[in-house]
C-alpha cells in the first residue's frame, strides 16, 4: 500500500487506506529469499455484457524492479 504523506492529515489518511485495504486484491512475486520482485493490484469490478452482470478484475498498480522488467514473470 502506498500513501502520499505530504499533507497535514496523513495519520487519518493512512488509517482510511488501511480500513479499505483487502489483501486478496494484491498479488506479488517473490524470489527464493522472500524479496518482492513485482506486484499488482486487482480492482473488483462488474460489467454488463448483453444484459448480464459479470464480475471482473481491473488490473492496477503494476510495478517491478527495473532489473526484473520485461522478463514475463
Amino acid at each position: 500500500m502506498a500513501v502520499r504523506l505530504s499533507n497535514s492529515n496523513a495519520p487519518e489518511r493512512v488509517e482510511k487506506e488501511r480500513e479499505s485495504f483487502r489483501a486478496d486484491n494484491h498479488w506479488g512475486l517473490f524470489d527464493e529469499n522472500g524479496r518482492l520482485l513485482t506486484n499488482l493490484s486487482i480492482l473488483p469490478l462488474e460489467v454488463w455484457i448483453h444484459g448480464v452482470r459479470m464480475k471482473m478484475g481491473g488490473v492496477a498498480s503494476v510495478s517491478s524492479w527495473r532489473t526484473r522488467a520485461g522478463k514475463g514473470e
